[in-house]
């Protein structure tokens, strides 16, 4: 959260776990679905990979001011079917679909987010932006597809 002073402050410390000391015992009582990695939800044993995942799922709501609840309810292709409907940008929308990959080990770690993020930020605004072939959404789902250029 950042505050109206303009400081970065963490909230949600009652989520917390601590890896080196494996506490609590019990991690993942709670949590806000849609952020919650697939491990998460299963109660597994927390790693770092669990908040790239949320980070992902962040990334995708700044995005599209959709909650990642209402994106994430379906299978991983579905998931990145739509964050390609909805965000603009080829490489955000590639970083924040494989943040929230649901195999851990395919998740990139922070430098390469952080990489993507200044290569976006350092673009010049008139340079043409690659745009992701996207998915028209129909009864059945997001099925028909063409490129938005």
């Amino acid at each position: 959260m950042i505050t109206p002073g303009g400081e970065i402050a963490l909230i949600d410390m009652e989520l917390s776990y601590s890896i080196g000391q494996n506490l609590p015992l019990h991690p993942y009582q709670l949590g806000t679905h849609g952020f919650m990695s697939p491990q998460q939800l299963r109660t597994l044993t927390p790693t770092t990979q669990e908040d790239i995942f949320a980070l992902g799922a962040i990334i995708a709501q700044m995005w599209t001011y959709i909650s990642p609840s209402k994106m994430n309810d379906t299978s991983f292709e579905e998931l990145k079917k739509r964050l390609y409907f909805f965000i603009p940008d080829l490489l955000i929308a590639n970083i924040a679909i494989q943040c929230m990959h649901p195999d851990p080990a395919e998740r990139p770690n922070l430098p390469t987010i952080r990489n993507v993020i200044n290569d976006y930020k350092r673009a010049a605004p008139s340079v043409q932006r690659q745009r992701p072939d996207v998915y028209q959404y129909n009864k059945e789902g997001f099925t028909i597809r063409f490129n938005r250029l």
